[in-house]
C-alpha cells in the first residue's frame, strides 16, 4: 500500500566478490530498479502522490531526487520494459529490474539481479533478457496469461 517493494525471497551468488546486502523486508521504490519497474507502470498521479509522502534525500552521488526527473526515468523504463540503477542506491552497485503483470497488465512484483558496477554492463543485455523470460513464465503461472509475443530462449 505504500509503495514500497517486499522483498519476498533472494539468492545470494556464491563468488569471492559478490553484491551483498543484508536481507531486509523492504525496499524503497523511488531508489531502486525494482521500484522503478513497479512504479513505472502506474499511474502518474500515484506516483507524484508517492513521491510526495516520501524524503527523496541522496544515497550516492548518482541518486536522482527530483519527482519530475524520476518521472521522465520511469516513463522511459516503461517503454523498455525494464528499469536499471547504477550506482543510485549504493555506490559500486548496479541493478535490473522487469515488472510482472497480473492478468489486467497491473504491476504486481518484479524481478531483480544485482551486482558490482564493473561488470554489470557486460552482462546487462543478457540479464535483461533471462529476465524477461522468467518474468512470462510467473507471469503464466499465477495469473494464466500469456503474452501474445513468444521470446525463445537461446
Amino acid at each position: 500500500d505504500d509503495l514500497n517493494i517486499e522483498i519476498v525471497d533472494y539468492r545470494q551468488a556464491s563468488h569471492e566478490m559478490a553484491y551483498s546486502v543484508k536481507y531486509s523486508s523492504t525496499v524503497p521504490s523511488w531508489c531502486s530498479s525494482m521500484g522503478h519497474a513497479i512504479l513505472s507502470n502506474l499511474d502518474e498521479n500515484k506516483v507524484y502522490k508517492y513521491f510526495n509522502t516520501i524524503d527523496m534525500i541522496p544515497l550516492t552521488s548518482k541518486t536522482v531526487v527530483s519527482s519530475e526527473k524520476l518521472i521522465k526515468k520511469l516513463k522511459e523504463w516503461k517503454r523498455l520494459g525494464y528499469a536499471l540503477n547504477i550506482d543510485e542506491r549504493f555506490d559500486g552497485a548496479s541493478g535490473v529490474s522487469v515488472p510482472i503483470f497480473d492478468k489486467d497488465r497491473n504491476p504486481k512484483a518484479a524481478l531483480n539481479i544485482v551486482m558490482l558496477s564493473p561488470g554489470f554492463k557486460h552482462k546487462k543485455d543478457s540479464m535483461i533478457k533471462e529476465l524477461k523470460i522468467s518474468a512470462k513464465i510467473i507471469e503464466k503461472k499465477l495469473f494464466h496469461f500469456e503474452e501474445k509475443t513468444k521470446i525463445k530462449r537461446a
